[in-house]
């Protein structure tokens, strides 16, 4: 499947190890999160297709497509306790629809502002190299040959330097609403059928190993770049929506059991990025 239209690259195009080592200011923009009955969400989607474009990789059946994510994390946890030098980012990697392209993903918030830095390629290739060595050793050798070579080392040294391993999967479905504002592009993201599992093998697993969270409940989430748009200001109205911040991986963490509530350093629903 290519790259769906309301990808994070239409918002934070990839670096490279270059650019980045010159300080450049990748684009982000500001993000808030509603959680909200999926009866809502059906009169809600409705009235944003008269106001914005359907992302155009969707499935003209469903209207969406699935994402799936294998997230980073410390034996400690130190990503989900929010542990000085982790609390403002996620690693991961990402598909669509069971693509053939996966993503690499850093994902950080400063300021309200969230940003992603993410590189792209071959599923085959990558789970080969990953399956064979976890936490990218062969990549820090010389020759290794490997497509995109430079930038799996940006990732590989990160994932090294902050003990990282892969932990957990979330996948769930995405319908998707793009538009052009005065200011810039407008993201509109409604995300359901949230799952999650532990991951004993780097690879995605199969749907049926995951566990349902946030049952009956679906994330929309307004993306924008400066002020908030009127578009969004009309839907918040018009439908009461009440900014939640709520974190899919937060919630994976505590329902795997691979932490308790009573260990939560925050109130509930509450995210770093």
């Amino acid at each position: 499947m290519n790259q769906p239209l309301a990808s994070p690259s239409l918002w934070n195009p990839t670096a490279s190890e270059s650019q980045s080592r010159t300080g450049e200011v990748k684009l982000g923009a500001y993000e808030i999160k509603f959680l909200v009955d999926e009866s809502l969400v059906e009169q809600l989607i409705p009235v944003v297709q008269t106001k914005m474009k359907p992302d155009s990789f969707a499935d003209p059946k469903t209207g969406g497509y699935s994402v799936e994510g294998i997230y980073y994390e410390t034996q400690e946890l130190n990503v989900f306790n929010k542990t000085p030098g982790y609390s403002r980012k996620k690693f991961r990697i990402r598909r669509y629809s069971e693509g053939a392209t996966l993503f690499l993903e850093r994902k950080s918030k400063r300021k309200g502002i969230v940003t992603k830095r993410r590189i792209q390629l071959d599923a085959n290739q990558l789970l080969e190299m990953l399956q064979a060595t976890p936490t990218f050793e062969s990549l820090n050798t010389p020759n290794s040959g490997a497509s995109g070579d430079t930038e799996l080392k940006w990732f590989a040294r990160r994932l090294e330097r902050l003990q990282l391993r892969p932990t957990l999967c979330i996948a769930y479905d995405r319908v998707a609403f793009l538009q052009m504002d005065q200011l810039g592009p407008i993201r509109l993201t409604i995300d359901r059928r949230v799952g999650c599992c532990r991951l004993n093998q780097l690879d995605f697993p199969d749907r049926s190993s995951y566990q349902k969270i946030l049952e009956g409940k679906c994330i929309v989430e307004l993306k924008y770049r400066e002020a908030l748009p009127n578009t969004f200001r009309q839907f918040i109205e018009d439908f009461q929506l009440r900014v939640q911040p709520v974190s899919k991986f937060r919630h994976g963490i505590l329902a795997t059991g691979l932490a308790w509530p009573q260990d939560r350093t925050d109130s509930e629903g509450t995210e770093t990025c």
